[in-house]
């Protein structure tokens, strides 16, 4: 990221700084496994830095929606 970009908060600078090294680890892994789909396995990262309680939340929430319909 470069940290020349006046418009670019701190809090969005240290977000992109770590979503693209976790896209990296990602990427890694997926390349170690063959088949595997890399938004998959930062989604599963992402959620691994979760609470149990918070992917629970999320999980719920989306199925509670759903069912609204």
């Amino acid at each position: 990221m470069d940290p020349e970009v006046p418009y670019v908060s701190e809090e969005e600078r240290r977000w992109a700084t770590e979503a693209e090294a976790l896209w990296r680890r990602a990427m890694t892994i997926a390349v170690r496994h063959p088949g595997m789909d890399v938004s998959g396995v930062y989604h599963v990262l992402q959620n691994l830095r979760r609470t149990p309680e918070e992917r629970l939340r999320r999980g719920l929430n989306g199925r509670l929606r759903a069912d609204r319909r």
